[in-house]
């Protein structure tokens, strides 16, 4: 994948949890950028990238306390995969959850994907809203 725009970076607390999991992983996509993308550089410059394999890095990771049960061991790369493949998946975490009209089709959309990615059993429809606003508060699916 190309490298990601500065917006679509993680926050600074998500980029520190995966660096600190992933230490020596080999790691194809940007977490950090210090300068920011997009600024002037002069001849000389040192600019720091970070980088990780979402494939290495468990969906726990990312939250201190509360994550959906469910939805711990499942690796970064496989949720990013089925979000940005269903566009109704996709609208429910740019907005930062899933509308109430929308909640049990998204609900049996995310367990009948992520259940081939190791769900470790069915998510509940406020389990399935948590996880779409987790999702989204963590910055690491880039629509």
């Amino acid at each position: 994948m190309a490298t990601q725009s500065a917006k679509a970076l993680l926050s600074i607390q998500s980029s520190a949890r995966i660096s600190d999991y992933a230490v020596a992983k080999q790691s194809p996509k940007v977490i950090t950028q210090n300068p920011p993308a997009g600024t002037p550089v002069l001849e000389g410059m040192t600019i720091e990238v970070r980088t990780v394999s979402y494939s290495d890095v468990p969906f726990h990771v990312l939250a201190e306390t509360e994550v959906v049960d469910q939805a711990r061991n499942l690796m970064l790369a496989d949720i990013e995969k089925v979000i940005e493949a269903d566009p109704q998946l996709a609208n429910a975490v740019k907005v930062g959850g899933i509308p109430e009209n929308d909640r049990s089709v998204v609900t049996e959309k995310l367990n009948v994907q992520l259940s081939k990615s190791g769900l470790s059993r069915p998510m509940s429809m406020d389990d399935a809203n948590r996880f779409i606003q987790q999702v989204a508060q963590f910055g690491f699916v880039d629509l």
